[in-house]
């Protein structure tokens, strides 16, 4: 089902929050006006501007007309656009990096809920019972 029928079902109700006149100027289920389209543009224009300005001040080796069209480029092409500075695996980076800065690696460990210890705890009861069980009866 596409968006403008949704928001006509009778069963669909629609509710948009938004703080602020601009907050969200164009919706797929609400009305989108004329205004609410220009200042849509306004904004986009806005954030390609501020983001031509700081790839200039930190690539200014870079022709920012030539690259700031909306494409996008990989590997070799970025290369040639002076896009990025050399083309490398992550490990080699991390290697070259290493000769002069320490690295390291960090791990996040996930708490595991309540039930899942619960239930991992009741299967290792489960397994070393009847695993002795099974020793049990060999032995004998």
């Amino acid at each position: 089902m596409r968006a403008p029928r949704i928001k006509t079902a009778p069963t669909i109700r629609k509710e948009l929050h938004t703080a602020g006149q601009c907050k969200r100027t164009l919706t797929l289920f609400g009305e989108n006006t004329d205004a609410a389209r220009d200042k849509f543009q306004e904004e986009l224009e806005d954030t390609h501007k501020l983001f031509k300005s700081f790839v200039t001040e930190n690539r200014p080796q870079l022709e920012i007309e030539m690259v700031a069209t909306g494409e996008h480029w990989y590997g070799t092409r970025a290369l040639e656009r002076k896009l990025i500075d050399i083309i490398q695996t992550s490990d080699d980076y991390l290697l070259d990096a290493s000769k002069d800065r320490d690295i390291f690696e960090v791990h996040y460990k996930r708490r595991r809920p309540l039930q899942e210890r619960l239930a991992s705890g009741i299967r290792a009861v489960v397994k070393g019972v009847s695993g002795e069980r099974w020793q049990d009866r060999m032995l004998r």
